[in-house]
């Protein structure tokens, strides 16, 4: 399995992550992802994408972080409200990562990541 995506990084054990991959009966299609000392989750089904190009979006606001891409025109909203005091803490902060991952390890997954924008409240 391959994923790309954004994600939200404290440290190996505790991240969000909204990742683009192929699910065998949707295609190719969105997920939040979700490690929280070290229990993996998979927060939602995977959400079809019709788009070549698709904008994923993270906004936080203090502990409380809204997921959404932007697929087409259409803006879907993923997890609204989603606690993120689970990234607090830790010696470095936290982190904004634009990831792919090769979970085969075949070091063969590749994304490309048009733009990134940050917008601080």
């Amino acid at each position: 399995m391959q994923l790309a995506g954004l994600g939200l990084y404290l440290d190996i054990d505790n991240y969000a992550f909204l990742a683009i991959s192929y699910d065998e009966k949707v295609g190719r299609s969105i997920t939040l992802l979700k490690a929280e000392k070290s229990e993996f989750s998979i927060l939602t089904s995977p959400i079809a994408v019709k788009s070549e190009a698709v904008t994923l979006k993270a906004d936080v606001t203090g502990i409380t972080g809204t997921f959404s891409f932007i697929d087409g025109n259409h803006e879907v909203e993923i997890n609204p409200k989603l606690d993120l005091s689970f990234l607090s803490g830790g010696f470095t902060g936290n982190f904004i990562a634009l990831d792919t991952i090769d979970m085969g390890q075949y070091n063969r997954a590749k994304a490309t990541f048009n733009s990134f924008d940050y917008q601080p409240k």
